[in-house]
């Protein structure tokens, strides 16, 4: 048993180590145990409780003092990085866009697998002790080398693609794993698409899985954000047909409309696929009414035109029927116009997209006799 005398907070105690892992500390007046030490009020406490256990230490034997504290380790890492500053022992010098980042060789090797595989080889840049690194920036590459040996990285949202395309060149795992928290943690509607591509980018799968539940959340948000017209198809699809999202479906179809609005020449031909998963009786007829009556896109897409028409007759059932059982009738009615069956006045109606407009086409013909239509 060893015995080390001194003071805390004016306090005699003694330091008395009774095994390789632990450390009593005893004061006269109180028995405290914090952490992993125990505070005891006098020896006779001990002779009590480790009366059994405590080492009978010879001379010659030697026994291990626990110093992974964190502590310790900030003070070495502050030491290395203060020497570093002042390039003392620096034994390798890394070269980006003509400027120079000292180093320690054993530090750095110790952190990133890039340069630990560069080094364990008869390399030039180890004969050299300099390292060229290209397709880098060099503000990223001095990051890094400060999180290194400092422990602490300065990042902004901006920066975050370019720190991360240095953090995977030099496989600097952990380092990575930090940017996706720190990104996952001030996610928000303003930075999503931003925050999602650089998910994207880099497979970066848990902050990816947070945008994605993210978004379910704020779908209406979102929607109302310019970056929502760059989104993917495959992002806007699966957006939509969550089955976790709570919003009325027509927020999930004025997002649609809006994403395909964004680009119509090139995604119009996805509407018909997209509006699967808005389902019509749950849209608000009123608001259906005023899309055929306002929204060009209704003026070329007959598909979308039917679906709002669903909407609005509600329970009443939209038929399909061959079209050329009226075209044989009147010759000059368009093919993208929606068929109106107006079974009170006992004639055809045509609803033309192109021109928004109501009228009447033919009174109901023989063929259409054997046939129930409402309107």
């Amino acid at each position: 048993m060893l015995g080390i005398t001194g003071h805390i907070h004016h306090d005699t105690y003694s330091l008395v180590i009774v095994n390789v892992y632990t450390i009593l500390v005893l004061l006269p007046n109180n028995l405290l145990i914090y952490n992993d030490l125990y505070i005891f009020r006098s020896y006779s406490s001990i002779n009590i409780i480790f009366q059994n256990n405590c080492l009978n230490m010879s001379r010659h034997e030697e026994y291990t003092l626990n110093m992974y504290e964190a502590g310790h380790f900030k003070a070495l890492m502050t030491k290395f990085d203060l020497m570093r500053e002042e390039r003392k022992y620096c034994d390798v010098t890394i070269t980006v866009e003509s400027k120079h980042i000292h180093a320690h060789k054993n530090v750095i090797c110790a952190a990133s697998d890039y340069f630990n595989a560069m080094f364990s080889h008869d390399t030039l840049e180890k004969q050299q002790g300099l390292v060229a690194m290209k397709d880098v920036k060099y503000d990223a590459v001095k990051k890094c080398i400060d999180f290194i040996s400092s422990g602490k990285l300065s990042v902004s949202i901006l920066q975050c693609e370019y720190i991360l395309t240095c953090v995977t060149a030099m496989q600097l795992i952990k380092t990575c794993e930090k940017i996706e928290y720190f990104l996952q943690g001030i996610l928000d509607v303003e930075n999503f698409f931003l925050v999602r591509d650089i998910a994207l980018k880099f497979s970066l799968k848990y902050l990816l899985n947070s945008c994605d539940s993210f978004a379910v959340v704020n779908i209406v948000s979102l929607s109302r954000v310019e970056d929502i017209n760059t989104a993917e198809l495959s992002f806007i699809s699966s957006m939509i047909s969550s089955d976790d999202l709570s919003v009325s479906e027509d927020d999930k179809l004025a997002c649609v409309l809006q994403w395909v609005n964004a680009d119509r020449s090139n995604r119009e031909a996805n509407l018909t696929g997209l509006l699967q998963h808005v389902r019509a009786p749950k849209l608000d007829p009123g608001y259906c009414e005023y899309l055929m009556e306002k929204e060009p896109i209704c003026h070329t897409c007959v598909k979308l035109v039917r679906h709002l028409f669903s909407a609005v007759v509600g329970d009443r059932k939209v038929r399909n029927f061959d079209p050329r059982v009226i075209l044989s009738e009147a010759k000059t009615l368009s093919h993208n116009s929606l068929i109106i069956f107006n079974e009170t006045a006992r004639e055809v109606m045509s609803y033309s997209p192109s021109d928004g407009k109501l009228k009447s086409v033919i009174k109901y013909c023989d063929p259409m006799k054997s046939l129930s239509f409402t309107s």
